[in-house]
């Protein structure tokens, strides 16, 4: 099984109902694919409960975030 995670900029992306955000939204879950997402990027996406955002989130794995997770994902972050 193949696992993908978005960050706030694809869930926002999504929100936005940008095309190519859909697709690959859409053809991650049609493979069956885990889509994951920081808690952290909920956070900063979330603006309030919409249907479209229930749908999204239904189909996201929330991971929680600790300081160990923070500090990896800030060091890949400065990798790019």
């Amino acid at each position: 099984m193949m696992h993908v995670t978005f960050d706030t900029g694809a869930l926002i992306a999504l929100d936005r109902r940008r095309a190519r955000m859909t697709r690959l939204y859409a053809e991650h879950r049609h493979r069956g694919s885990q889509v994951h997402a920081p808690a952290v990027a909920i956070a900063e996406w979330w603006r309030g409960r919409t249907d479209f955002a229930e749908k999204v989130l239904a189909g996201l794995l929330v991971e929680p975030t600790d300081e160990e997770l923070a500090r990896v994902a800030g060091e890949a972050m400065a990798l790019v």
